[in-house]
């Protein structure tokens, strides 16, 4: 399957085994689900991603949102702004690339972040970590969350 992730500040693309711990995973680490797209094989779920990375990167020429150093669990690469990349517009997109693909019809499942955005941001540290830091150490993440 595709799938969009987001947080407060960005989108992140992907896809993964439909059994798999994928998505489960990136809400450990902040990120909520806006839509999975069920796709008929494997590669179709690859080759969309693939392209929706290519039109925000060649046609669009969007940066990712976050540094490396943001995202240690990797996939900053397969980001984008909220405000640059809204998840029902990358969803429209990939509707449209189905279509030219000619690919078979797509089971799409959308959450309530399809349309709005969510209060927090993803974090490179898992919950625990999260929940051991000081109420100062809060603010100094939180203020790291906002340099770009």
């Amino acid at each position: 399957m595709l799938y969009l992730v987001v947080d407060r500040d960005a989108v992140k693309i992907g896809c993964a085994s439909r059994n798999g711990k994928r998505l489960a995973d990136h809400q450990r680490f902040g990120w909520e689900v806006a839509w999975t797209v069920e796709t008929a094989t494997g590669d179709d779920a690859y080759n969309l991603e693939q392209a929706i990375l290519s039109w925000w990167r060649e046609e669009l020429c969007l940066p990712p949102a976050y540094p490396a150093e943001r995202l240690p669990q990797s996939g900053y690469s397969e980001t984008a702004l909220w405000d640059d990349m809204h998840p029902t517009y990358v969803l429209t997109k990939v509707r449209q690339l189905v279509g030219e693909l000619q690919r078979p019809p797509l089971v799409v499942n959308e959450t309530a972040f399809a349309t709005g955005r969510p209060e927090r941001t993803a974090s490179g540290l898992g919950p625990r970590l999260r929940a051991k830091l000081s109420r100062t150490s809060r603010e100094a993440l939180f203020e790291l969350d906002h340099v770009q």
